[in-house]
């Protein structure tokens, strides 16, 4: 008799939908320290922009050459946020998507099962009423 897969399938969906729940951990862990780095850098402007004196011509010229590296450093940070919540999203869908062939497949399996329930329940009444039908003939005068 040949083996059901459907049991194999069912394991390697779970192992797909674990991998992809795995994926989705990492690219959300990815987006909180994208997050981090733009909060870092949006403070670190604002840190040196308060430190700033107007009467401090020195300083003034100091944060004037420094502002365009810190402005390159946000914009890349924001960039690399975009790319997280970007990786977040699809491995987010991926996620749902896995969930649903695996919920998909394990439908499937119940519903074999109770068909199999089913086959079972009507060859053990059919196995009863012969029996019964025995009965009834060698009793009968």
């Amino acid at each position: 008799m040949a083996r059901d897969p459907l049991p194999t399938l069912l394991r390697l969906h779970r192992l797909t939908m674990d991998d992809a729940l795995r994926r989705l951990s990492l690219c959300k862990a990815a987006e909180v320290s994208a997050a981090e780095g733009r909060k870092g850098a949006d403070a670190a402007i604002a840190r040196e922009a308060a430190l700033t004196s107007s009467e401090n011509e020195m300083a003034r010229r100091a944060f004037a050459r420094w502002v365009p590296q810190a402005l390159a450093k946000r914009d890349t940070t924001n960039a690399e946020l975009q790319r997280a919540v970007a990786a977040t999203q699809v491995a987010g869908a991926a996620l749902a998507s896995a969930r649903s062939r695996l919920r998909a497949l394990q439908d499937r399996l119940a519903l074999r099962v109770a068909e199999q329930r089913a086959a079972d329940t009507r060859d053990e009444q059919r196995q009863l009423d012969e029996i019964a039908a025995q009965r009834r003939q060698t009793t009968v005068p």
